[in-house]
């Protein structure tokens, strides 16, 4: 039996879904765009391609919040999420301050994701260890 709620099992089904037409889109998006080189507006829209299934996540995520009944397993998420926003603006405040100080390099791309990604993480495997339940 599993201990995912209804409202859990269906933002991870919406997830994996969307997850998956993103690597397509991705893929298509970024073979278009080495081949044909776009400028201007043309480069604009090719950049939204690929961010859109990732901004549907992001709605998703609120909507199961929404949907959530059980107020631990909300809580537990919002606490997750709370600690990868954390992570995403100390990395973005970090390369910031290089800026401002001289530094004339750049992040990797995508290193706020990154941050945030692996902050949820460690914030859910941190819980576990920390409230293992009986059965572990």
């Amino acid at each position: 039996m599993s201990c995912k709620s209804p409202a859990a099992r269906a933002y991870q089904k919406q997830s994996f879904t969307v997850l998956a037409l993103y690597f397509v889109v991705f893929i298509g998006t970024n073979y278009l765009v080495t081949r044909i080189h776009p400028s201007g507006w043309p480069l604009f829209a090719f950049a939204l391609f690929p961010s859109l299934p990732l901004i549907t996540i992001f709605f998703f995520t609120g909507r199961y919040l929404k949907a959530e009944r059980d107020d631990f397993k909300r809580d537990l998420a919002m606490r997750c999420l709370l600690a990868g926003a954390g992570a995403c603006l100390s990395v973005n405040v970090f390369a910031g301050f290089l800026r401002i100080f001289g530094w004339h390099g750049q992040t990797p791309p995508f290193m706020e994701l990154f941050a945030f990604t692996f902050a949820v993480l460690v914030a859910k495997l941190t819980h576990k260890l920390a409230n293992p339940l009986p059965a572990e």
